[in-house]
């Protein structure tokens, strides 16, 4: 253990600190000393990005970055409420006994199993990680934002997450997906380049929703009345029904092809962005053209924007730290 390592935890174990950082210090192992002040840590950093106050905060480069074996410890901080492993390198992490947790961030290419059932008090789950083909969240009533970006994903099962409000999913292998249990989902980001079926007919509270999956061509939203922003950049959805939207104010078809687009069936519609799209029948005629100008409902249609950045490149510092407002 270098000096300044053993000066930290002596710190930290005299003044009662209930954060820890333990970033960059080129550890293989949890430091035993750590388990003196269990009781009063809440926060603890063993990668090299944590949240403080709703900022992503990058861990100092003091030796190089962790490569845990051995986690035997973790178990004993059952005060801990936050606990950052982003690319912390560990396999296999057991955190069932954490059951005050709020907020879990794992960024990691070798993780081959999850248990987080017992994290009840969970909240914020942050997971990217490869060769994890099957994942199943189920359990946890308190969790309200879920970014999950694994590239070897097949399978995922959703269950019983009543508070979920933001989620945001990256796969390069997911095929098939059923949302319908996402009653209170807000705000949906997917990319899924070979998702070829996916159902939203209990997602009913969504107000935002981002798709990028070039492999679906039928997408039904009719049960999502409370959809303001839809955004389908790079999708090859080609039958998209948009009726039945009352209060969708933008909409993005950059990239995409469609078939038909008609715009009559949205009355609140403010923002539609067709930048090279394929839209082989857009459909506005002369008096929708007058009702909206005359109403200002469609101040713009855009035909240059910016490319907005793919979710699976997202860094830390662009994840949701705080539930949205909206």
């Amino acid at each position: 253990m270098s000096e300044e390592l053993s000066q930290l935890l002596c710190t930290v174990a005299k003044n009662q600190q209930k954060f820890l950082d333990l970033g960059n210090y080129a550890l293989q192992a949890l430091p035993k000393k750590v388990t003196e002040f269990a009781p009063c840590l809440e926060k603890l950093n063993l990668g090299q990005w944590y949240i403080d106050k709703q900022q992503w905060i990058k861990s100092p480069l003091r030796s190089s970055p962790n490569r845990f074996f051995n986690l035997k410890f973790i178990q004993q901080l059952t005060s801990l409420k936050e606990i950052y492993l982003c690319e912390s390198k560990i396999a296999n992490i057991d955190l069932s006994n954490l059951t005050a947790l709020q907020e879990q961030n794992q960024s990691q290419h070798q993780v081959s199993n999850l248990n987080l059932e017992a994290l009840k008090q969970l909240e914020i789950l942050f997971l990217n990680v490869d060769r994890m083909t099957n994942l199943t969240i189920s359990n946890l009533p308190k969790l309200k934002i879920l970014v999950l970006i694994a590239n070897d994903l097949t399978n995922i099962e959703l269950v019983n997450l009543p508070q979920l409000d933001t989620m945001i999913i990256s796969t390069d292998q997911l095929t098939q997906a059923n949302f319908c249990q996402l009653n209170q989902l807000k705000e949906f980001y997917l990319c899924a380049n070979y998702l070829t079926n996916i159902t939203f007919s209990q997602i009913v509270e969504a107000k935002q929703f981002y798709l990028k999956a070039k492999k679906i061509s039928n997408l039904h939203l009719k049960e999502c009345k409370n959809l303001e922003i839809l955004d389908l950049e790079s999708s090859y959805a080609t039958n998209v029904v948009f009726s039945h939207l009352p209060i969708l104010q933008e909409i993005s078809l950059a990239s995409q092809r469609v078939a038909n687009l008609s715009i009559s069936q949205l009355p609140s519609l403010l923002s539609l962005n067709i930048e090279n799209s394929q839209i082989t029948n857009l459909r506005l005629d002369s008096k929708e053209v007058e009702v909206a100008k005359r109403s200002k409902k469609i101040h713009k249609i855009v035909q240059q924007t910016q490319p907005k950045q793919r979710i699976g490149q997202l860094q830390p510092s662009q994840i949701p730290t705080s539930i949205s407002s909206t």
